[in-house]
């Protein structure tokens, strides 16, 4: 049988049909059919597969040369084809000596070396243009056919007999209909398409066996590298491949050009490459270049995984591990990682976990208008996590679904290129301030954040949305997390994600905390004061207080795509000397003005209306130390009216009447009274301290200690200057003011006075008022 076999392979004037068929075929493009020894057959199979229509052998032509392969098994047995003998000998002498002939074992061997570099020229072209003809044809891979035979009929409504009963319907598949295919009659190239479906069917009924399933994977796979071996490909998307990838022929080059062109595919070939794509998601196997360019990296970073992957684990983990060492030396493999993190882009179902997770909620809540692409439900998704943050409402995404968001945003924070909405409106910005910054790991987000008050109106409000993302979670904000992982995991491991960097704040002055991780703390806390909306410890504590108070400056907030640079968090802290704010917002607002205090570049409008005062007059503190020296050098030449700038002025004004609230807020005082603070003041309700030291400086001056008693002096000369440009805008802040100052007793004494000089006065008036109208009516 053998023999006979390569006789039919060897002499295709054995095939009269074939003969028939393809006498002008063969005579246009095989020199008239002198080549003997199979190359004939080869020489048609070459032209059979051709991309250029004028180059293509008949359609009659190729059904015939189908059947003559598959009358001569030459997909069972490679010795059955003398081209592929002679072309591959020395491949299987070496590679796949061990297999015996027959039973697809030794074509098998050499699919799974086809891009070794061992694999000789001549028998990797002899083995594709046998394995075009195997692939339209399931029953010619004897292999899958006896693993799979049960599941095509019961699924895709093929036959069970393996030869064609009826000549006049030469692909096969009789007169069943596919359900799944909507009635289109079935053929044997449409076989395997449809088993491929049904391995990943959500329904476990109509799931493939494990071996059938097995053995799909294992064929789709080996054909990834070549479009040539997906019919329903080449078929649909012959016009686009001529069109955009006409110099794209390397292993896994022609279907990665169709993904990158997806957008301006026809309708029908865009439909079954992005299912292609779909499928390719859940399992890596099938991306060529991945496994050719990977394939060293993957057992040293993602080994652990199940061999067969089905969910996109293991390019979950190879997107996980490509900034570390091993992956970023591999540049190849680091650029397919990437090449498929921007084709995920182009649809949100390219992400097998995040479509599972999500697709509810995507339907839910991002309908309208419908996304065109995975970064429009990125940007829907957030949305709703950002909106449900900010009310401190419950949130109506789902966990799992924030779960696989958070994962999506920390890829988008990552590279700008993940990024479509940021590189869109920010690449000018990016060639022009951060040109010289290497792309990843968050290094252009940073160099744009730093960058903010030199951006172009368009990126600084898409840059605040992603600094919005990264403050209500700070587990997506690469930077922070990438630097700070080992304080991370030493002084917050039990902190969760949305925690990290309220943690951080509490642990930077340890001694032993990082001083790197810690600049990047004190650039985010710097972040935070310039807009509530990116402190959302703030913003859940003070969101009534905001609304009764700073009614206005809320308005305004809802309306700007930008940072308020801290008008809003300014109007928190002038009512802290009222005691108007709740509990728990008084305490988050007296934190932000000790910080600010202590640090004057966490004071947005300080920076903004005190920058000549600061250069001129307090120069030698602009390297600020953390110490609060900066704003008491500009306490003190307030206090000496030296200070030129009216808004500067009347900013430090304000920040000498915050202060009177609470002895903590001024650090500087508290530090030279803290010995006294406590002797005298220790069972003193919070925000009455200072209060309770100037009583102390009027009764008992020689009791406090000189520093103590100089500080609280010149607080008191403060306040008085502060008291004379304050903004008393009606009867409730006078009343506010009074109550809240040191002097006020004093200043209700004198207010009394004037009352009642006014009462008497008013009395003596109405009677000479009352005695002369009696004499003038007389």
């Amino acid at each position: 049988m053998l023999t006979h076999r390569k006789m039919l392979m060897e002499d295709y004037q054995l095939s009269p049909d074939l003969l028939v068929d393809c006498s002008k075929d063969i005579s246009l493009f095989c020199h008239d059919g002198v080549e003997t020894g199979g190359r004939t057959l080869h020489c048609l199979m070459k032209h059979a597969h051709s991309h250029n229509q004028q180059e293509t052998i008949s359609d009659p032509c190729k059904r015939r040369l189908q059947e003559t392969i598959k009358q001569s098994d030459a997909g069972e047995d490679w010795r059955a084809d003398p081209v592929l003998f002679e072309a591959c000998h020395s491949m299987v002498e070496s590679n796949c000596r061990v297999y015996r002939g027959g039973n697809a074992r030794v074509m098998r061997c050499l699919m799974q070396h086809l891009d070794s570099p061992e694999m000789p020229t001549a028998c990797e072209a002899a083995l594709l243009e046998i394995q075009y003809f195997v692939a339209r044809d399931w029953r010619m891979d004897p292999v899958l056919y006896a693993a799979c035979s049960e599941n095509a009929e019961r699924l895709c409504g093929a036959r069970r007999s393996w030869f064609n009963l009826n000549p006049s319907d030469p692909e096969g598949g009789g007169k069943r209909r596919f359900e799944s295919e909507g009635g289109k009659k079935s053929k044997a190239e449409q076989v395997l398409p449809c088993l491929f479906r049904y391995v990943y069917h959500p329904s476990p009924k109509l799931r493939l066996n494990s071996t059938c399933a097995e053995e799909v994977q294992r064929v789709m796979q080996e054909r990834s590298a070549h479009v040539d071996l997906h019919p329903e490909i080449e078929r649909v998307c012959m016009g686009d491949l001529g069109k955009f990838c006409s110099s794209h022929t390397g292993p896994g080059e022609e279907i990665a050009c169709l993904q990158d062109n997806m957008e301006m595919l026809e309708r029908e070939c865009k439909d079954v490459v992005g299912n292609y794509t779909e499928a390719e998601a859940k399992n890596s196997g099938l991306n060529a270049q991945l496994t050719m360019q990977c394939s060293s990296i993957i057992p040293q970073v993602c080994g652990t995984l199940p061999q067969h992957d089905t969910d996109g684990a293991l390019m979950d983990c190879l997107i996980q591990h490509k900034n570390s060492e091993l992956v970023r030396n591999n540049h190849k493999c680091r650029a397919v990682i990437e090449h498929f993190q921007l084709l995920a882009l182009k649809d949100y179902t390219f992400s097998p976990k995040f479509k599972e997770s999500c697709q509810v909620d995507v339907a839910k809540f991002c309908s309208r208008p419908k996304p065109k692409n995975k970064a429009d439900v990125i940007e829907c998704l957030s949305r709703q996590v950002r909106d449900a943050v900010l009310s401190d409402d419950r949130h109506k995404i789902s966990k799992a679904c924030r779960y696989q968001l958070r994962q999506q945003l920390i890829q988008r924070h990552e590279n700008i290129k993940l990024d479509p909405r940021l590189q869109q409106h920010c690449s000018n910005d990016v060639n022009r301030l951060c040109k010289d910054v290497s792309r990843g790991r968050g290094a252009v987000l940073e160099c744009l954040r730093q960058n903010k008050q030199n951006l172009t109106s368009e990126c600084h409000k898409v840059l605040f949305l992603r600094e919005e993302e990264e403050h209500q979670d700070p587990s997506t904000d690469v930077v922070l997390v990438s630097t700070c992982q080992q304080m991370i995991q030493q002084f917050c491991k039990e902190v969760p994600f949305e925690q990290y960097l309220s943690c951080l704040k509490r642990w930077k002055n340890e001694p032993t905390f990082d001083p790197t991780c810690r600049q990047v703390v004190v650039r985010r806390m710097v972040e935070q004061t310039t807009d509530v909306r990116l402190n959302p410890d703030l913003y859940r504590a003070c969101r009534r207080d905001m609304a009764k108070f700073c009614s206005d400056m809320v308005q305004r907030m809802e309306w700007t795509s930008t940072e308020l640079n801290g008008r809003l968090i300014e109007c928190l802290k002038e009512q802290l000397p009222s005691k108007r704010l709740s509990t728990t917002c008084r305490v988050q607002v007296l934190t932000m003005a000790r910080t600010s205090a202590l640090d004057y570049n966490m004071d947005p409008i300080l920076l903004s209306n005190c920058k000549d005062d600061m250069n001129v007059l307090c120069h030698d503190y602009l390297n600020n130390d953390g110490r609060g020296k900066m704003e008491e050098c500009l306490k003190l030449h307030f206090d000496n009216d030296r200070i030129q700038s009216t808004e500067c002025k009347l900013h430090i004004a304000h920040v000498i009447d915050t202060q009177r609230a609470d002895i903590h807020v001024d650090p500087i005082l508290n530090e030279a009274c803290g010995v006294d603070d406590n002797k005298y003041c220790e069972g003193k309700e919070k925000g009455h301290h200072l209060a309770c030291l100037l009583d102390v400086l009027e009764r008992n001056p020689n009791g406090l200690k000189d520093d103590c008693s100089k500080k609280l002096r010149d607080r008191k000369e403060m306040f008085s200057a502060a008291s004379k440009i304050s903004h008393l805008k009606s009867i409730e802040d006078i009343v506010s003011h009074v109550s809240a100052s040191p002097e006020r007793n004093y200043i209700l004494l004198v207010f009394a006075t004037a009352i009642g000089i006014i009462f008497i006065g008013g009395l003596f008036c109405g009677r000479a008022t009352k005695r002369y109208k009696l004499l003038k009516d007389r």
